[in-house]
């Protein structure tokens, strides 16, 4: 019985999906790009674009550490989606 209200009375609690704080996830993405850790920072960069696909600002730094990484094409893919989202960013200009 005690198994039972535990199970009905904490079951919803276990359930509850997490919510991803994008300008900390942000943040923490560009540090790893100062840090020259360019694949972390695409990870987090990523996890930013799955939550808010309409920002422009997670797939210009995409872009900045996919130039480091030298994938060029895939920087300008990102470049464009940046600017399709947000055409005065001019540092998605390359």
């Amino acid at each position: 019985m005690v198994l039972f209200l535990a199970t009905t009375l904490l079951g919803p609690v276990q359930q509850v999906n997490a919510q991803l704080n994008t300008d900390r996830v942000m943040a923490i993405g560009r540090s790893a790009l100062y840090f020259e850790d360019y694949v972390l920072s695409i990870q987090y960069f990523n996890q930013v674009i799955d939550a808010k696909p309409f920002l422009a600002e997670p797939y210009f730094f995409r872009a900045v550490a996919k130039l480091y990484l030298e994938d060029f094409k895939g920087a300008d893919e990102d470049c464009t989606l940046a600017l399709e989202r947000n055409n005065f960013m001019v540092r998605a200009f390359l």
